[in-house]
């Protein structure tokens, strides 16, 4: 049985749910599969899926709306599509009452502990070497002819 957690919602929506999908893993020590929105959170997909708790990502259609965390956030899938396996929702029905990290935390039915998600959940995979410079612009200044 494997466990699905889905997000629905935008961009910065997903990166402050995260945390609460991370600390699910480091309390249970099992990875889960990731559904991410197919049009809003495709930019996600490389960092989500390059974290060790991930055992996969999988961009899934059917979000119609935005409006409030994407909906609706059942992805169009059948029952038969999620037989023998655990779904945790973390978009919302309802604006947020508290911060999002805290607010989906006790919008999942399972004990998550609140003090540990202050802890540094996304891991950046490959750092670049320390000797390595990346030069992004070069600015050029001419004086005009005549100028003291």
């Amino acid at each position: 049985m494997s466990t699905i957690f889905t997000m629905p919602g935008k961009k910065g929506d997903a990166i402050l749910q995260w945390p609460v999908a991370r600390q699910w893993s480091r309390q249970t020590g099992k990875q889960f599969v990731l559904w991410l929105d197919e049009n809003e959170l495709k930019p996600l997909e490389r960092l989500f899926a390059s974290q060790d708790c991930v055992e996969r990502v999988e961009l899934k259609p059917g979000i119609t709306s935005y409006q409030c965390g994407g909906q609706p956030w059942h992805f169009d899938i059948k029952s038969e599509d999620v037989m023998d396996h655990i779904v945790y929702h973390l978009g919302f029905r309802q604006f947020p009452d508290r911060q999002i990290t805290l607010q989906t935390a006790l919008d999942v039915p399972v004990h998550i502990d609140t003090k540990e998600l202050s802890q540094p959940s996304i891991i950046i995979p490959d750092p670049l070497v320390a000797n390595r410079v990346v030069i992004h612009a070069t600015f050029t200044t001419r004086l005009s002819s005549g100028a003291s």
